[in-house]
């Protein structure tokens, strides 16, 4: 019988990022369009997230692949806020404290 982890036995987490997920299509179709050529969501992984971060870093923002068990459950974010934050793979998201929307979010 399996046993539940205690907390200081799971996976820590020392950020929080906070700004827009987009799936692997969306993030290939924004990528192919600045690229000027079509790019596969998972075969062009590292290409889509070079293109698409030489596009925002200038404003700021940063661009990566997140999810917990990748590439299945891969998504991408255009993260316009992050913190340091100490917690763990698979807390409750309501116990993980949100960014309020800022000038970052209107720029993106």
């Amino acid at each position: 019988m399996p046993t539940q982890r205690t907390t200081a036995q799971r996976a820590r987490r020392r950020n929080r990022w906070g700004g827009f997920v987009m799936t692997p299509e969306a993030a290939a179709a924004w990528a192919s369009r600045l690229h000027g050529q079509e790019l596969h969501p998972l075969r062009n992984i590292h290409t889509i997230c070079k293109v698409i971060l030489n596009q925002v870093r200038p404003y700021q923002l940063d661009f990566m692949v997140i999810g917990e068990v990748w590439p299945m459950d891969a998504q991408y974010m255009l993260i316009t806020q992050s913190a340091k934050f100490e917690g763990y793979r698979g807390m409750d998201p309501k116990e993980i404290p949100q960014f309020e929307e800022g000038e970052r979010e209107a720029v993106a």
